[in-house]
Formats: C-alpha cells, structure tokens, sequence
C-alpha cells in the first residue's frame, strides 16, 4: 500500500479531487499498450488462418475462444489508450467484462481438455509418424503401381472376357430364341397333351408324392359329375364302392410309402349313380435324384371287357354244357348240312339208327327215313330254309341199318349265322314206337269205348224213356190207394204211403237227370250259336218267379261281354243250375244276394255268379263235380246239376273255378274260350 501511494505521489499530479500522470508517462503508457494491442489484433489472424487450413483439427473452436479472448485483451490496451484523452469507461467496461467472460470460457476449456491436448504428439513423435507415413506412401505406391500392373492386366481380361460375354450374349440371344422356339413347341406340345388327355377315353390323373391328386382330365369330371374341388386332394373316395375303399386305399399307401407302382382293378360310381369297372394303373415320376415327384395314374373302363369275359366264361359253360347235354341227351342228336348230310351226331342218335358214327356220317336222313315219310319231311324241310317257318315237328318211321322199323319224333330248326345264311339244321329224334304201339291200343281201345258208350247212352236213353211209363203208373197207383184208403189206414201205413211218394218224386228226377246226361254225353244238342246272356237270364227270371218270389232273393248283374257262343240248351244249362244253386244253399239268417256278371280275360268270355249263401269247406270242393256227390244231405238234391255244369264246360273247351268260405257264400267262375265266328 505504502508502494502504491508513493507511485502515485510520484507519478501522478493532484487535480482537485483527483490525480493525473505526468505527460510523459501518458505517452510511454499510450505507445506500449498500442503496440501489446497490435500484438493482440495480430495474433487471431493467426489462430484463424490455422483453423481454415487445418480443419481436421478436433479443436478448433478451442482456438476461435482463444482468439476471441486475444481480441477481448488488445480491446481493453486500444480503450487503455483512448481513455488517456477521452475517458469512455463504461465502453471500457463493457469491453473488459466481454474480455473476462472469453478468459473464464477460454480458462474452463483449457482446464477441461488440457489433458487431451497433452497427448497430441510432439513434434520429434510427428517426425517419427511422416517417417512411417512416407514409408507407407512408398509402400503404396508400390501397391499402387501392382495395382496399375494389375489394372492393365485386368483391362486385358476385361477385353477378353467382354468379347467372351459378348460371344456368350449371342450364343445366350440364340439359346434364349432357341428356347422361346422350344417354349411355344413345348406349349403347343403341352396344349397338345392336354387335348390328347381329355380327349383319350382313360381317365387320367396326377398327384403329388404324398398321393394328393392335384390334377384331372375331362374325362374323369365327365364320368363322375364332380367338380374340380369335390375331387380335389382325397376327394376321389366319395366315387369309390365303400366295401372296396379299405383295401384301394391300403394298396395306394403302401405304393406311396414303397415308391411301388400301383394297380388294380375297382368299381368307380358314374354321375347316373352306375358303377362301372376300372383298371387302374400309377407309376412314379422321378427326378434326376431318382425322388418321387409326381404320380401319374390312369383309370381305363374294362367294364366292357369283364362283360365279355363273363360271357366267354358263360359261353364256355355254354358249350361244356352243350356238349355234356349233347352226349348224355336220352335223345337223338344230330347238325344237318343243308345237302341233309350228317355234321354232328350223338352217340344216342348213333344207337336209335342202329349204326356207327363213322357210318352215320357218310349218309343224310333220307338214307334213314322210311320212304314214304320223306316227302313230308323234305317239304318241311324247305320252308324251313326258305324262312316260312321257325320250325317244325314231324312224326315218321326211320329204318335201322338191320332194316327194323321204328317211329321217330322228329324237331328240327336252322341255325342262320351273322349273315342269315344258313349254317346247320338241328335235328332231334325221340324214339316214340312205344308210345305209337300204345296210341293204336287206345284208338281200338277208344273204339271199343265209344261202342260201350254209345250203348251205354243208348241204354240210359232207352231205360230212362221206358221207365217213365211204370213209374207214372206206380204213382197213379199210389195216389189211388192214398185216396181209397186215407180214412181205413192208420196213420203210419200214411206215413209210409207217404214216404213211398216221396221215393217215386226222386227215381224221377233221377231218370230225368240220366236223360240230361245222356243228352250231354252226346252233344245231341250241341248246336253253338252266339247267344244273349241277358236273355236266357230274362228266360229263367220268367220261369221261375213263383220260386224267386219264396226264396226273397236279390239279384243284381253287370254284363260287360253281351253274346256268348255256345249251343242254348248248354248256356240255359248252366245258368239254370247255378242260380238254383245259389238259391237252394242260400243261409237261412239272411236274404239271398246273387250277383251275376260277364267280362273278358285274355281269350275267354267270364261267366260270373256269387252269392252269400252257405258256403262250403275248399277241402271239399273237387266233391261238388261229382255225379250224386252232395255236401249238404240236409237240403234237397240229386248231386247232378254241377256235374252236369262241369261236363258242358270241359266239352267246349274251357274250365270252370270255384271259390267258398263257410258261412260267407260261394264263388263260380265259368270260363268259355272266344270263337271268332266270321
């Protein structure tokens, strides 16, 4: 303190209040502070002009703080000199606190990054680093000039391999057109394919190597109706038989795990909901690694086949049956030629002729038929190769090699070939001689028949016209001595009187049923015409109202067919019997009902009656055609009138069926062919 207050005492001069120096430290103070000014202006340039040329440098805004705290110092020297004249001491001040500022910014970055900046090489190490350096820009260069050798070299074989690329560019421009030709041949040829795979009858397929199918021709939608989606995958087994989808689908699996071609032959339903036969085949397609890729798998419809086959296995049959027929038939068997030549005969035909197949083939059937039955057979013969004729049958006499005679049965028929013409006649013989000896013993016997019937007819005639006379006599009598002797007789000698009456009413109506048969038996009245039912049913409504008016009974008909063609008496036979039929067997607990009525069935007219009367067991009913057979002994009867009804039908040609259950009425079906009558 007490050296300061002597510098001032010496230096400077009081002014009132304040101090002044001297001029001639005024003038040392002014020249060196502009020249520490100058230095200080000078030296920013400086750390400017190092930061724009070493821009690398990591810390250059270290300098420009730097130099802004230089430039903050030669300030306050300038403002030092100015204020010796003028004193601006606040711009002083301002200038001197910047100043401060850029010291303490300069001093923090100083004390923080002084220890980086003590590591930045010195000078004899940066010798040392351009040492290194200069060898490695030798080194390099040396690289650089291998690597210009190089480059030339490589430039060489850029040359080379550009006219090689070059080349290789045409000879790829000439594949790749190569190609595209072989890409649209293999797409036609692909398109091709296609057509030939849904155009071909097979129905074909492929499938990946795990046995999905991925792929189907047409023809296989075709046939099943499916929809590529429905098939798609596994699909395939909803078209399948379900008792033989098991075992196709184990066969196929084992052919994926193996790698094992597949084939087999299964049912595949259609979209008709038919199942045909197909043989199915799949083999494996495989890469250049021998892998499994793809299955390519086929379906081929052998339906046809499998029928054909059935019918070669049929015919085979045929002919082995054929052949055993034919040489075990009990007939004669024999292929004529169409010259009547011997083609092929059985060992039996061989026996009936009496000579040996060596010998038989040598002749026709004219050398063996008896000559005055060839003419038939020959004329037959011809209409049967002239197509008149399907065939024919002809009985005639063959002669044996011994010369015995027999009679033969003789069916022949053509075999036509594709063409129609002629291949073979047929010719089966059956030895009849026996059965011709019986046919003459039952003409003779018939003959003899016919006499004893005749005489027989006659003597039933004749007996039951002579009868007549003494039986009406004998009732004459019987009713004379009934009346003569009615109050003198006791009442059981009536009684038997009676009972005798009685019997004479039978033996007539006996007698006149003997004549009825008789008439049948003779056909006396067989005179067919056509005949009106509904008259001869109006002809028995009219003569028999006294009896239809006791009995209560209901009729009703329905007459379909009008006319029936038959002799009268024959018709009113039936009719009658059959009404009185109905009415005599009527049930005694409830009205006769009889329903009569006509209709054709096939070639016959159908006489109808049904009643509710009743009834009889069917156990019994071959009985109720018999002569004097009679169900019911309780009701009146002669057991006559359904034989008589029975033997009117048979003889003309038809049949008669009955239907009855007990206690619920009876059923009569009279059946009478149709005769055209023009």
């Amino acid at each position: 303190m007490e050296l300061l207050r002597k510098l001032f005492e010496s230096d400077f001069m009081p002014h009132g209040h304040c101090y002044f120096w001297k001029p001639e430290i005024y003038l040392t103070n002014a020249i060196s502070d502009s020249i520490i000014a100058i230095a200080y202006f000078t030296i920013p340039f400086s750390i400017g002009y190092i930061v724009k040329i070493r821009k690398d440098f990591k810390y250059y805004w270290l300098l420009i703080l730097f130099a802004i705290f230089i430039l903050g110092c030669g300030t306050t020297h300038v403002m030092d000199v100015i204020n010796i004249w003028k004193p601006y001491y606040r711009l002083d001040s301002l200038f001197r606190v910047i100043t401060a500022l850029a010291s303490i910014g300069t001093a923090i970055a100083l004390l923080k990054y002084t220890p980086e900046i003590i590591l930045i090489p010195n000078a004899e190490e940066f010798r040392g680093i351009n040492v290194k350096l200069k060898e490695q820009i030798a080194l390099l260069n040396q690289k650089e000039e291998q690597l210009r050798i190089a480059q030339v070299q490589l430039s060489k074989i850029n040359e080379e391999l550009e006219k090689k690329v070059i080349e290789r560019t045409a000879d790829l421009i000439n594949a790749n057109e190569q190609l595209s030709k072989r890409s649209i041949e293999l797409e036609k040829s692909e398109g091709k394919l296609r057509t030939l795979a849904d155009n071909i009858p097979n129905l074909v397929w492929i499938a990946n190597k795990e046995g999905e199918i991925s792929w189907y021709n047409s023809r296989m939608y075709e046939y099943t109706g499916k929809t590529p989606e429905e098939m798609e995958g596994w699909g395939w087994q909803s078209v399948h038989d379900p008792s033989i989808l098991p075992l196709v689908i184990e066969k196929w699996q084992n052919s994926i795990s193996t790698g094992q071609p597949f084939q087999m032959t299964f049912p595949m339903k259609g979209k008709e909901g038919n199942y045909k036969h197909f043989l199915t085949r799949v083999v494996p397609i495989k890469n250049k690694k021998g892998e499994i890729e793809n299955w390519f798998g086929t379906n081929t419809d052998i339906t046809q086949e499998i029928m054909a086959q059935k019918t070669l296995e049929e015919l085979a049959y045929s002919q082995r049956q054929f052949k055993s027929t034919f040489e075990q038939a009990a007939v004669g068997m024999a292929h004529v030629a169409e010259n009547g030549k011997f083609i092929l005969l059985n060992q039996k035909y061989c026996e009936l002729m009496g000579y040996s197949l060596d010998e038989l083939i040598n002749l026709s059937f004219e050398d063996i038929t008896y000559p005055d039955d060839i003419n038939a057979d020959l004329e037959l013969f011809q209409k049967l190769k002239a197509k008149d004729i399907p065939n024919y049958k002809i009985e005639k006499r063959y002669i044996k090699k011994n010369g015995e005679i027999f009679w033969g049965k003789l069916t022949r028929s053509i075999v036509w070939n594709e063409k129609g013409n002629f291949e073979y006649a047929v010719a089966i013989v059956d030895d009849i001689t026996i059965r011709k000896q019986i046919e003459e013993k039952l003409i003779h016997s018939n003959i003899e028949l016919k006499k004893i019937n005749n005489d027989l007819d006659n003597f039933i005639y004749t007996a039951s016209h002579d009868l007549k006379a003494p039986i009406s006599n004998m009732e004459g009598l019987l009713h004379t001595i009934y009346d003569e002797t009615k109050n003198i007789f006791t009442i059981d000698v009536l009684q038997l009187l009676k009972m005798m009456e009685e019997s004479i009413d039978r033996l007539k109506i006996t007698i006149q049923d003997l004549t009825e048969i008789s008439i049948v038996q003779k056909d006396i009245d067989n005179n067919r015409e056509l005949i009106s039912v509904s008259e001869i049913y109006n002809e028995y409504m009219e003569d028999h109202k006294a009896e239809l008016a006791k009995s209560n009974a209901i009729f009703t008909t329905d007459f379909k067919e009008k006319e029936v063609y038959l002799s009268r008496q024959n018709f009113r036979t039936i009719l009658y019997n059959l009404i009185n039929n109905s009415i005599q067997y009527h049930h005694p607990q409830r009205r006769p009902v009889i329903h009569l009525n006509t209709y054709r069935e096939n070639n016959f007219l159908v006489f109808k009656i049904t009643d509710n009367g009743i009834g009889f067991d069917m156990s019994q009913k071959d009985k109720i055609f018999r002569m004097f057979k009679r169900l019911h002994a309780h009701i009146p009867g002669s057991g006559v009138g359904l034989y008589l009804v029975k033997r009117i039908v048979e003889n003309s040609d038809g049949k008669i069926e009955v239907n009855s259950e007990l206690e619920k009425g009876s059923e009569f079906r009279i059946y009478l062919p149709i005769i055209d009558t023009i």
